[in-house]
């Protein structure tokens, strides 16, 4: 056994306290833990000689019968008394030590010394077809093969590459606008060095003996809950040879393996390298869905001879740019249905139907996407993210303290208008307002305490009027004095049309056979009311959710949750015809042009509808 020496005690009583913790212990205990039955035995002893009562702990060894005192009050010399407060100190330290966080930082600090490593995975679902690949790793460069995809992540320099095999084709990615892509466990067991680990025993493979441990509430993979890890150890290395983890959740029963480690390899240079490789050519690669227990997969389609731009996850949310050529979309999973993917923001040429970029926007994303001036305005929680249009990367990100609901940006692209929600305050009710953002320096210029909720604002395209929409209500405020102008009955829907003249909102009204949408185009400088139009089709229950003036301001469109949608020619107050109701919720609809919409559908469906002269 090896010892650490100590200047003040003496050889022969280190030799006792060794003798007396091997003759108490069955099995061979961490040095460290025999180090600390030392250090406490030694402060117990402050004279030559010691009178105390010592009560010992049974111990079958008969070795260690021999130095086991009475019960009695009895003089003890320092040596004896070491030996027998060592033997007691060992059995309560070996009884502890198999659930002390000591195994778990003993592993981390294998790992951390680790410079490369390869092993595989494998993920199943409620008994799936497993998916499996390979992980690499060398310093802070992650390589991940899945399949004919290969994804490098280079988090020193925040950079990552995705690979094609087949099709031979290479993209670049900026590494923070990406999720946590790779599954890497070794990174959660050194996170996990201060914790616990329950011992389950022994296992000879391959003549090497393993021990395992099971970790509960162990957060892996960015799960919904905290799952189950159970590890296989290496004695020898302290390196794993096997990781299981299990999802909490008995719905999906997922579980992920990891296997085949090989640790500190020659791997080659070009695995990790940012660049592409030689035959390829730079293209936009789509990123995979993830297997999960639905009743479908998720497929992505496209047919644009029928107008089916796409098919896949649900298009909740969409705009389409001042010239009319790109449309920007936040795709979302179906309501009750789980692709592993996180929100993500997609853009299109309506010209040819291509992807021109994808950006993942987080999982719980307001729909408060506007497009104006070739900028775009996403909310992502309390955040507002001002992106370029055409690329889709941020330029400018500015934060509130309140839930946002929704945003719109004035023609000219220099001032923006937020909608938000103050859940705060112990109110008996939620409370909102409107606020006024400076785009080119991120300054808040005014805050509008509106009183109820607001859920959509709007600003004027001049910029000098913000509506604000809330529980029935729309409320006019001039952006200058923040002085309340006008208010009108309606719905959390309001447009303007793009040269400011006319404004469109939604009510609901009862009629003979139910409840109906309609849709009141007024003068946006008096508020006098021109048309009102009635949003017919879809099923007897309403609940309007889309309206969009045309580019020329001649036609308004609005569409509805019960599959609804509608266009009217403002000059006559007829509904184009054509359209049809469609079989699901409608929550988008945008006009390309004048004889065009899109919409958005909770089936998972972008469509371009071509409309009646």
């Amino acid at each position: 056994m090896n010892r650490i020496q100590s200047d003040w005690l003496e050889e022969r009583e280190d030799a006792y306290l060794d003798a007396a913790i091997e003759a108490t212990v069955t099995q061979p205990i961490d040095e460290l833990a025999v180090e600390r039955v030392k250090l406490r035995a030694r402060t117990l002893v402050v004279h030559e000689s010691i009178s105390t009562p010592v009560q010992v702990l049974a111990i079958p060894s008969d070795s260690a019968k021999a130095i086991q005192p009475s019960s009695s009050r009895m003089r003890l010399t320092p040596i004896k008394l070491l030996t027998g407060l060592a033997a007691s100190i060992a059995i309560l330290v070996w009884w502890t030590m198999s659930s002390s966080p000591i195994a778990m930082a003993k592993i981390a600090e294998s790992i951390s010394a680790i410079r490369s490593v390869r092993f595989h995975f494998s993920t199943s679902y409620g008994g799936q077809e497993p998916s499996d690949g390979t992980i690499e790793i060398q310093d802070q460069v992650i390589r991940y093969d899945h399949g004919s995809r290969v994804h490098i992540y280079d988090h020193a320099n925040q950079k990552a590459a995705v690979l094609e095999t087949q099709d031979k084709l290479w993209q670049e990615l900026d590494l923070s606008g990406l999720p946590q892509p790779v599954i890497n466990p070794l990174v959660e067991l050194v996170a996990a060095r201060g914790r616990a680990a329950k011992p389950l025993g022994h296992e000879w493979r391959d003549g090497k003996k393993l021990s395992i441990y099971e970790l509960e509430n162990f957060d892996l993979m960015a799960s919904p809950g905290k799952g189950k890890i159970t590890l296989w150890l290496n004695d020898e290395t302290n390196l794993p040879v096997r990781i299981e983890w299990r999802d909490p959740d008995p719905k999906f029963k997922k579980l992920t393996i990891f296997d085949q480690f090989k640790w500190e390899l020659d791997l080659p240079a070009d695995h990790f390298a940012i660049r592409m490789p030689e035959g390829y050519q730079p293209g936009e690669i789509e990123p995979q869905s993830t297997k999960m227990p639905t009743k479908t997969q998720l497929v992505e389609k496209q047919d644009l001879s029928s107008g089916l731009v796409y098919s896949g996850r649900v298009p909740g949310c969409f705009e389409v740019d001042r010239e009319r050529k790109l449309l920007t979309a936040i795709l979302r999973d179906k309501e009750g249905s789980h692709s592993g993917m996180p929100t993500q923001l997609r853009q299109w040429d309506l010209s040819t139907g291509q992807i021109r970029w994808t950006k993942f926007v987080g999982g719980a994303i307001q729909f408060g996407l506007r497009a104006e001036h070739n900028l775009l305005a996403l909310i992502e929680g309390q955040e507002i993210q001002i992106r370029e249009a055409t690329t889709g990367e941020v330029i400018r990100t500015m934060e509130t303290e309140h839930v946002l609901g929704a945003v719109a940006i004035d023609m000219t692209g220099s001032r923006m208008a937020s909608a938000y929600i103050d859940w705060g305050r112990n109110q008996s009710k939620p409370v909102g307002g409107v606020e006024l953002w400076n785009i080119s320096t991120g300054a808040l210029e005014r805050s509008i305490d509106v009183g109820d909720r607001v859920e959509m604002a709007a600003i004027r395209p001049d910029g000098a009027v913000i509506a604000a929409a809330s529980q029935g209500n729309i409320r006019f405020y001039n952006t200058e004095t923040g002085r309340l102008e006008h208010a009108l009955l309606g719905t959390s829907r309001i447009d303007y049309s793009a040269d400011g003249r006319k404004l469109a909102f939604i009510s609901i009204e009862q009629g003979w056979t139910g409840t109906l949408g309609k849709v009141h185009v007024l003068d946006a400088m008096s508020y006098a009311n021109e048309q009102s139009l009635t949003l017919l089709g879809g099923k007897e229950r309403t609940w309007p959710l889309g309206l969009d003036f045309s580019p020329s301001g001649k036609r308004v469109a609005a569409c509805d949750w019960n599959g609804a949608i509608g266009v009217w020619d403002l000059a006559n107050g007829q509904a184009v015809s054509g359209l049809k109701p469609m079989d699901s919720g409608v929550h988008c609809i945008r006009f390309i042009d004048e004889n065009h919409i899109a919409t958005g559908s909770e089936d998972g469906t972008l469509r371009i509808h071509r409309l009646g002269d």
